[in-house]
């Protein structure tokens, strides 16, 4: 059987490696993963029915682990650019030397800024490189291998309460968490009050002590109850702010997990239009506003019916498959070369 290797060089994303490894699964490949010690007991691989083979191995050693991988028929670094300790480049660069799998090596690339700084050997001319959005950036086509896949998980109907989820760092420079007070407050003045928002994230969240009974802060959790708090949910909220120069980012070079997390777990997002574009959410696959006004769409999804709550699951699960099988035929046509 064809073997890959799924090398992920940093203590964090780990969510993005059963996206990965599914699609080397779907088209033939064994897999075998390389990930960080710190991240051992992450459990990201917990509703994977065919699991792959994982190895712990320490951030120094990592040249010592690939200085021979010829078993293998690719190996994939699912961060080409690597952030370490006292290195940043691609990882290429950290290792010294390009590991000598028998078609040679593979990577996504997470931020497209100075992406040419990063090719190697002719590996984004050839298709080599891809990206989780495949944003097109400094006139170069970067393929999509959208990291979508989490496991299986089952459908439900919307909650007779509303929830809605809020995933990642506690930071404004990936989220505005202060529009989402705003419009908490906003919303239990004009009597809607049926709802629960759980935001999940490394980091500080200090809530305001009136909205304590609708904000609920969970911290940073394993993969296991990140996805059941995931799954449970009706919406999730990707808090992008055009305001915030920060936040451009996502619209051209770097694309949030945010949109991964909506297409994995089919839960339709309330996200500024703006944004929506960019990843190619509609008013059929989601609930869009203008500007700021959080406040209009979260109204939307109170007052939804179940009926047009599933004509978005339905649109937006049209919308993932399609982003899957692009993405799964972009890794078709490089390792079928």
């Amino acid at each position: 059987m064809k073997k890959v290797l799924i090398v992920e060089p940093h203590p964090y994303h780990q969510e993005i490696l059963p996206g990965f490894v599914k699609y080397f699964q779907d088209i033939g490949y064994d897999v075998d993963c390389y990930i960080r010690r710190e991240c051992r007991y992450s459990r990201v691989f917990c509703k994977m029915r065919f699991k792959p083979k994982v190895f712990y191995y320490n951030y120094k050693q990592l040249g010592k682990y690939l200085s021979d991988c010829s078993k293998y028929d690719y190996v994939f670094f699912s961060s080409f650019e690597f952030m370490g300790q006292d290195f940043q480049g691609k990882i290429t660069d950290f290792l010294g030397f390009v590991p000598n799998a028998k078609h040679g090596i593979l990577g996504c690339h997470h931020t497209l800024t100075n992406i040419k700084d990063y090719d190697s050997v002719g590996f984004l001319d050839d298709g080599r490189i891809f990206s989780c959005s495949g944003f097109k950036y400094d006139n170069c086509v970067v393929p999509m291998l959208a990291p979508i896949y989490y496991g299986a998980f089952k459908d439900h109907e919307k909650n007779r309460k509303t929830h809605f989820v809020v995933v990642g760092a506690i930071t404004d420079y990936s989220k505005n968490h202060n529009l989402l007070f705003e419009t908490a407050e906003r919303l239990i003045k004009d009597k809607f009050k049926n709802f629960q928002i759980t935001v999940i994230g490394k980091g500080k969240l200090r809530i305001p002590h009136d909205l304590k009974r609708y904000i609920k802060f969970k911290g940073a959790l394993s993969f296991n109850k990140m996805f059941k708090y995931l799954n449970n949910s009706d919406f999730y909220l990707p808090l992008l702010d055009l305001k915030l120069e920060n936040h451009l980012r996502y619209l051209t070079n770097c694309c949030t997990g945010s949109r991964n997390l909506v297409l994995g777990f089919k839960k339709p997002c309330l996200i500024n239009d703006v944004f929506a574009a960019a990843y190619r959410f509609d008013n059929t696959n989601a609930i869009l506003y203008k500007d700021n006004d959080l406040y209009t769409a979260m109204k939307t999804a109170l007052e939804l019916t179940q009926d047009n709550y599933k004509k978005l699951k339905d649109n937006l699960a049209d919308l993932s498959s399609k982003i899957y099988k692009e993405s799964e035929n972009n890794l078709k046509k490089v390792t079928e070369k």
